[in-house]
């Protein structure tokens, strides 16, 4: 077998070995064709940059994804007719060049601070993140007249996999950013679980009213009318005007928490600062300087003022955002999954493995924020 030959066999089973992973059903000439075309268009464009075993048969393996990508894309959305040969080469040329665009833009960043997968500091979160994920997904309907906090859950442990994913590639100030809505998460799961039914019961009511309010083209007017009556009459007896209905859709649900006494206490309010966030005793502070001296800025503020400020997210220091960013989404996480337990044990109880399981990933990732935490305070020492 000359080295031409052989090199053909080779690149065949790194194809072969790829469609098998992907377990996808494609035309196996077909798919031969548009990857063999591509290689030859990848090595054209290459040219003399040489590439080691492992960089080539990495590049070939993504070289596959692609082709297979450009295939499903095209049966997806043009059904799974006969390609004729000018569309077989447009799909090797498309897969060819999303190859040759994505070295680029892997070299560009190649010198960038970034977190490689397997670094404790993503893969501990990530790896609880998952396990508590896979206990969950199961009892998750999407219903909330029938697995309300199972829901909320699910949806919050998507969104800390989210913020993680952005934390992996660099993307510091949109996973800062995107914290909020964990935050959000996290005090609302924590006051649904710390009191019982009867508040669950009024957040679940609530969604209604908000269902009724946002998608009144899904309702009958007798439907629409009969929901705004009840609506109203719980704001009279809440003392709140016409102006005030979103935010009691909204908030008016911690009325049903014995903490939230408005009558007691007039700073309370039917907003996140001063309502949803006081109540679940989930207020993080952080030191800011500005002209009229340091005082203390909710870091939820602080998350808000980078979504909304240009110059904040486009001109702000990467480095304080990679350390925030981890710093928030550690310690709400850790709440998170503390309050997921404590609502499961009674299923978890009958589970012994999985409790064990979930208790040692819950102390790793303690572990891991106190490191972070320790860190911090030290340059913060360091600064003074």
């Amino acid at each position: 077998m000359n080295p031409e030959e052989k090199d053909r066999e080779d690149i065949l089973i790194i194809l072969d070995q790829q469609v098998a992973k992907r377990n996808v059903f494609v035309d196996e000439a077909d798919i031969r064709r548009v990857f063999l075309t591509a290689y030859e268009r990848l090595i054209k464009a290459l040219g003399k940059q040489p590439l080691s075993m492992s960089e080539r048969n990495h590049a070939l393996s993504q070289l596959v994804d692609f082709c297979i990508g450009e295939f499903e894309y095209r049966n997806e959305y043009f059904g799974e007719k006969e390609a004729g040969d000018s569309e077989l080469s447009l799909l090797s040329s498309r897969a060819a060049r999303k190859l040759l665009a994505s070295r680029r833009g892997e070299e560009s960043s190649s010198g960038e601070d970034l977190f490689s997968y397997y670094d404790p500091l993503v893969a501990t979160l990530v790896a609880t993140d998952n396990y508590f994920e896979s206990i969950n997904h199961p009892l998750s309907r999407i219903n909330p007249d029938v697995t309300l906090m199972n829901d909320l859950f699910e949806t919050t442990f998507k969104q800390i996999d989210s913020v993680m994913k952005m934390i992996s590639m660099g993307l510091y100030r949109d996973a800062f950013s995107a914290w909020r809505n964990i935050h959000e998460s996290e005090c609302i799961v924590k006051i649904l679980v710390d009191n019982g039914d009867q508040v669950r019961f009024a957040y679940k009511k609530h969604l209604a009213y908000n269902n009724f309010y946002r998608n009144k083209e899904e309702f009958s007017k007798e439907e629409l009318d009969e929901a705004f009556l009840m609506i109203k009459e719980e704001m009279k007896e809440h003392d709140l005007k016409s102006k005030d209905m979103k935010k009691f859709i909204e908030y008016g649900w911690l009325y049903a928490c014995p903490a939230f006494d408005v009558k007691k206490d007039n700073t309370l309010k039917l907003n996140f600062r001063d309502g949803l966030e006081r109540i679940a005793g989930l207020k993080y502070y952080e030191k800011d300087q500005g002209e009229e001296g340091e005082k203390l800025t909710t870091i939820y503020e602080f998350s808000s003022e980078i979504a909304h400020s240009s110059y904040l997210f486009f001109y702000s220091n990467d480095d304080v955002f990679k350390e925030l960013s981890l710093d928030c989404v550690y310690r709400s996480s850790i709440v998170i999954f503390e309050t997921y337990l404590s609502y499961m044990d009674n299923f978890l109880s009958r589970q012994k493995e999985e409790k064990e399981n979930c208790l040692s990933l819950l102390q790793d990732t303690k572990d891991i924020y106190a490191t972070l935490e320790a860190r911090r305070q030290q340059k913060e020492k360091e600064e003074e």
